[in-house]
């Protein structure tokens, strides 16, 4: 253990030297631990702090879970004062730590699969072999979701083999040619690592940090949920369920403590974080109002969620039992709302309900909640109703920024966001270039890779 410490630490101080670079160009010295055993590449792969804890916070920045005072938006970092107003230029100078950690995670994840090809596994040392190499995939398809998600356009059936995608690395090799593909060829290679990994992954794993089974068909239910493939984002999320299907009883848990839930709680399939930014961690983030307003009176996550402040409400709802850091990871609630979704989308507006009161009975006071029926409610109003149980459910978990992308696709579930500061207004319309994040400058101008207009 103490042999693997020290090489590790050598590999990470390194590592973290290089972050400063362009991670597209230049990649670590890993002369002083270059991995040779599945061993050294379960510990590289359990280096939580860089691919569990830094996923990206910008995509929550820019959605319409939170307000900020205008005072208050004045102390913030340049950055992300900019991200809150979607301004054109955002980072300027300043390098994007959303674009270098990811790509930090998909060079890990490609240095484990490159030692990979050199290791036989004996019988003894195949399943560990198969979940070091399930692993190393998902991280790397993880990696590439979040960045095409962020700085590519939305995933439209009709544009997505024309549409610039993101930079898609598949070696660790420094050398190899910088191209970007479209976003079709980038989803397909984020489906082709998931789908594999699925095969490879165990049900159970010994940490909640790294992947299983279940994590690999839960971020392909989220995956083909954001294509608008209904049939196979379905396929998954019930194969997930099939598998973990435990939830949280909101009711033994305290409304009166600042951080109700515990980190790697029942309901956590895989573990991992945002980054933190002031911007939205602060006691001065307010929740928006017409979010708040939806919750009932015997709805729990009112109380459980939100923190109440002078002025409004703050979030202290992340499953990472943190004010400061948010939980972003894969738990069974997402699971069920991707199914009641796909169901309704899919017109089986009885099996859309159920969901719905499976994970509302937990949520409610014991005794209050009245379960949901179909009646005479058409299947755009069940839709309409599992979107806000996502809002609500689902707020501060990374996931809305995404959700307002595809939920443009159609008139019916557009919206448009405002912001208020200083007297000046600020929006953000439906499908409007600002919804595709610039790639810094530093990036361009090192490696030569094209920009999308905005």
């Amino acid at each position: 253990m103490k042999k693997y410490f020290l090489l590790y630490s050598l590999f990470t101080i390194v590592f973290l030297s290089s972050c400063q670079k362009n991670w597209l160009e230049k990649k670590p010295n890993t002369s002083l631990f270059i991995p040779t055993t599945l061993e050294d590449c379960q510990i590289l792969l359990d280096n939580n702090s860089r691919l569990n804890n830094r996923e990206p916070g910008i995509g929550e920045i820019g959605a319409d879970n939170y307000f900020k005072l205008y005072a208050d938006w004045q102390t913030a970092q340049e950055p992300e004062r900019n991200m809150y107003i979607w301004a054109p230029d955002i980072y300027g100078s300043q390098p994007s730590p959303e674009w270098r950690n990811e790509y930090e995670k998909i060079y890990y994840a490609n240095a484990v699969l490159e030692t990979l090809e050199k290791i036989t596994p004996s019988a003894a040392t195949a399943d560990q072999y198969n979940a070091v190499k399930g692993s190393a995939l998902f991280f790397r398809a993880a990696g590439h979701y979040h960045l095409v998600s962020l700085f590519a356009k939305q995933y439209q059936e009709g544009s997505a083999a024309t549409d610039l995608g993101i930079p898609i690395k598949t070696s660790a090799d420094i050398n190899e040619v910088l191209v970007r593909p479209s976003v079709k060829v980038v989803y397909d290679q984020i489906l082709a690592d998931l789908t594999e990994a699925k095969q490879l992954l165990p049900v159970n794993v010994v940490a909640k940090t790294r992947p299983s089974k279940v994590a690999a068909e839960g971020l392909l239910a989220d995956v083909y949920l954001t294509m608008g493939n209904y049939d196979l984002a379905l396929d998954n999320a019930n194969a997930a369920i099939g598998k973990y299907n435990q939830l949280l009883n909101y009711n033994t848990l305290s409304t009166a403590s600042n951080t109700p839930f515990t980190r790697f709680n029942a309901e956590v399939i895989y573990h991992c974080v945002q980054i933190s930014f002031g911007i939205i961690v602060l006691g001065n983030a307010y929740v928006d109002t017409t979010l708040f307003r939806s919750y009932q009176a015997n709805d729990l996550r009112r109380d459980l969620f939100y923190r109440n402040r002078t002025i409004g409400y703050s979030f202290k709802g992340s499953y990472n039992q943190s004010g400061s850091s948010f939980f972003s990871g894969i738990a069974t609630d997402e699971l069920y709302l991707i199914r009641a979704e796909c169901q309704a989308r899919k017109n089986n507006l009885t099996g859309a309900i159920d969901d719905l009161n499976t994970l509302l009975r937990t949520r409610w006071r014991t005794g209050t909640y009245v379960n949901l029926t179909v009646g005479t409610q058409t299947q755009a109003q069940v839709l309409n109703l599992v979107l806000l149980e996502r809002r609500k459910e689902l707020a501060f978990r990374g996931r809305r920024w995404n959700d307002l992308r595809r939920l443009n696709r159609e008139s019916s579930t557009a919206f448009v966001i405002k912001r208020f500061l200083n007297n000046q207004e600020y929006t953000l319309a439906p499908n409007d270039n600002r919804y595709v994040y610039p790639i810094p400058q530093e990036e361009i101008s090192r490696s030569g890779i094209a920009q999308n207009p905005r």
